[in-house]
Formats: structure tokens, sequence, C-alpha cells
């Protein structure tokens, strides 16, 4: 498969399947430096949830905020010009080796993160930041905030950065394997995610698990909403007759 198709079917792979592990895998958490770079299809949606973009312009997640009218104009605005970015880079990177495709897309991750920040006032990124944690489950642990959070130790870090890179391997042999079947790649990697996510939450103690769970905040139901795109959920309920509740913002 060639390596722009495999791009391809890595991303909408990822964004079907991955719930599966109770977080997206196209929102896999950063890997600590000790890490080897991160496959495609992580790279790309790293930007999509990392940032809390695509999460921002589900009508669930709105409302949870209690975003302002003129917010909700900004986010979607800045979806629009993210996505735009996005597929820009992805396009000029088709060719580029999997360390500069991660250097990219880290710094556009962090650069579109800095515009949603600006965006939110200061309850509303502490309460973006759980939701971005619920929805990404264990694949988190290896964020260096969320590890030193719950005093992970040297070796827990270890274990989990191994277990974070031996999915991503795994995910990106099975999707070469499936050769471009989206049905069989996708019941692949939500068994590989799954299996992952067990795995990674078997490394904490009981305590730490009980933090965890404590820092992802009040579960918010999410539905069936996907996360298909920069510019806005996927194939989920995006309610049309169902606006967020304008309050004033607090910023």
């Amino acid at each position: 498969m060639t390596r722009a198709r495999m791009f391809g079917v890595a991303v909408a792979v990822v964004f079907a399947a991955g719930r599966a592990s109770s977080g997206l895998m196209a929102a896999d958490a950063p890997a600590s430096p000790a890490a080897n770079p991160p496959a495609q299809a992580r790279e790309t949606g790293r930007g999509m949830i990392g940032s809390g973009l695509a999460l921002l312009r589900s009508d669930v997640v709105a409302k949870d905020l209690a975003l302002t009218d003129e917010q909700t104009e900004a986010v979607k605005k800045l979806g629009d010009d993210a996505r735009k970015q996005m597929t820009g880079l992805r396009d000029s990177l088709k060719d580029a080796t999997r360390e500069e495709r991660a250097a990219k897309m880290a710094d556009a991750e962090k650069d579109i993160a800095k515009k949603v920040d600006a965006v939110l006032n200061e309850t509303q990124r502490a309460r973006l930041q759980e939701i971005k944690l619920q929805v990404r489950g264990p694949a988190a642990l290896t964020d260096k905030e969320v590890a030193d959070a719950l005093k992970l130790s040297e070796e827990q870090v270890r274990k989990l950065t191994e277990l974070a890179e031996a999915r991503r391997s795994a995910v990106r042999a099975a999707i070469e394997a499936a050769a471009g079947d989206r049905t069989a790649a996708r019941e692949k990697v939500g068994q590989i995610a799954k299996d992952a996510a067990d795995k990674m939450m078997d490394v904490l103690t009981s305590d730490q698990k009980e933090a965890f769970e404590k820092m992802k905040g009040k579960k918010l139901d999410l539905g069936t909403a996907g996360f298909g795109s920069l510019g806005g959920p996927g194939r989920g309920p995006r309610n049309s007759d169902t606006k967020p509740e304008s309050k004033p913002d607090s910023k």
C-alpha cells in the first residue's frame, strides 16, 4: 500500500475504532521523550482531539461548557481555518519521514491549542481538559502532566511507554495487513485499543486509578458522536435543533 493510501485508511480507521478503548486512538497520547516518533494516524489525530477543537464542535460538549454565541462562532472559524491548515500540511508531508511528520504535526497541534485556549475562559478550559481525558482514556497516561499528577514512578512510566509503542506498532501492522479494507482494520484496531487500554490501567495502583478517574471530572455522555475532522464531529448526533445555552463569557 502506498504511504498516502495508508495515511487515509489510518485516519478513517482510528476514528471509527478507537473508542473501544475508552479513548480515541486518534488522540493517542504523546509519548515520553524516550519513546519512538508517533505513527501517521496518531500524528493526524493529535491536532483533532489534543487541541480540543473537534470536541468543542460537538453540541454536547459546547452545551456542557456553556459556550456563548460569540464563542461558538469563534470555534467554527477556528475549525474552518484549522481544517485548511492541516489538510495543506498533510499533503505537504506525504513523502516526509516519521520524524518530520511528528515534528510538524506537534507544532500544528500546539498552534491550534493556543487558539482554542484563547476562546475559552479559565473554567471552560479546565472542563475541556477533563473531557479530553474522558475521551482519550488510558492513552493520556503517557502525558507528562498526567504522569506527574498521578505521581507515576519511573518504572510505571517505562511500562506505559512500552505499551504505547507496542500499541502503535500493532495498529500500523493491522492497517497494513488490512490492505485498504477499512472494516477489517477497524475491527482489529478496536481490539488492539481495548487490550492496550486494559494493560495500561493495570500498571496503576488502586489509588492512582481512583485519582485518574477524579481527573476526568463529571462524566459526559457523548453518545455515538465521533470526531472525524478538525472542523467538527464526524458521523454523530449533531443536533441542529439544540443550541448551546448562551451565558456571559467570564474570561
